[in-house]
């Protein structure tokens, strides 16, 4: 864990991100046929919180806010 604050460790955030969201996928689909469903389902979950931080000013704390 020192090893990472001291950044002599690097994690490819993107492919955790990508896994999280994978395993997120699955877990509310009921089959490969339906990961659309579990993919909206996600999307959805994904939409309130972006709302919900939006109005509780949460999102202005954001080192990467206003950037693309």
């Amino acid at each position: 864990m020192l090893d990472l604050l001291r950044g002599e460790q690097r994690i490819d955030v993107a492919a955790v991100m990508q896994t999280i969201l994978a395993n997120m996928v699955c877990d509310r689909a009921e089959s490969l046929e339906h990961a659309d469903r579990g993919l909206a389902a996600v999307t959805g979950d994904m939409r309130r919180v972006a709302i919900e931080r939006f109005d509780s000013g949460l999102h202005a704390a954001s080192p990467a806010h206003g950037r693309a």
